[in-house]
């Protein structure tokens, strides 16, 4: 009587969900990698660009500013 509530409750403790594998193609993997890589390529290209052209023209405005403020 007491030995089987003992044997079911460290049954009940040991029990765990049960197990599931999603394996993923290696295909799939690579390809989401390879488009992580292009995505990111292509922001720092497009970062590149946008800062040669806008840096120049704000480091001309800051001068402009600082010129201003100084009196010179």
């Amino acid at each position: 009587m007491f030995g089987r509530k003992r044997e079911e409750e460290k049954y009940l403790n040991n029990m765990q969900a049960p197990a599931t594998s999603m394996t993923l193609p290696l295909y799939r993997v690579i390809r989401v990698r390879l488009i992580v890589l292009i995505t990111m390529f292509l922001l720092g290209v497009i970062t590149q660009f946008l800062m040669a052209i806008y840096t120049p023209e704000a480091w001309n405005i800051l001068y402009m500013f600082l010129k201003d403020i100084t009196g010179k």
